[in-house]
């Protein structure tokens, strides 16, 4: 074999190799994306005279909610950056449109999550034929100055789980009443 048709060789060799290469980092993100699962939840926080409560701070957790102290005040002030609603420095800086996890004026919340499904569920690929949802219970954690921190649960049976960019559609969450 002449060294140009063994040069030839290689190099097809190699760009055989690069494109195998990319192909599987292509897939294994793919499936990393369709591993993620969101929701997207609007709702109404009022007292029980049913005046709306504004400043509110809720997190939609996907999981059991950490105990109250350093773990739960670490977890408000990650839902906070997450969504945008405080600043580096830890400050309020303020919402284009609704602030993710923040009730407004007329007590009006807008609540996200973001989970991964299970090692199981990754292994079939979704293709079982049991039709369960990766998540079936929510926890909604709202901390009000001044008052101590409750938690809901919420049933996420029947839920649409929300687009990569998050998008329009929003789950309905019950009305919330807060006692003072």
């Amino acid at each position: 074999m002449s060294r140009s048709a063994a040069r030839r060789h290689r190099l097809a060799l190699g760009a055989l190799t690069l494109a195998l290469g990319g192909a599987v980092i292509f897939l294994l993100l793919r499936v990393n994306e369709w591993e993620t699962v969101r929701y997207q939840a609007v709702g109404r926080v009022v007292d029980a005279g049913g005046v709306p409560i504004p400043g509110v701070e809720i997190a939609l957790l996907l999981a059991p909610p950490p105990s109250d102290g350093p773990a739960r005040d670490a977890l408000f002030e990650r839902e906070g950056l997450e969504h945008g609603r405080l600043g580096k420095d830890g400050i309020f800086t303020g919402a284009v449109g609704p602030a993710v996890g923040l009730s407004d004026a007329g007590g009006a919340i807008l609540v996200r999550a973001r989970g991964r499904l299970g090692a199981a569920h990754a292994i079939r690929m979704g293709l079982d034929r049991s039709g369960r949802p990766a998540f079936e219970t929510a926890w909604l954690v709202l901390r009000r100055p001044g008052s101590p921190d409750a938690t809901r649960t919420l049933s996420l049976l029947g839920w649409r789980s929300a687009p990569k960019g998050w998008g329009t559609f929003a789950n309905r969450i019950p009305l919330i009443v807060l006692d003072p």
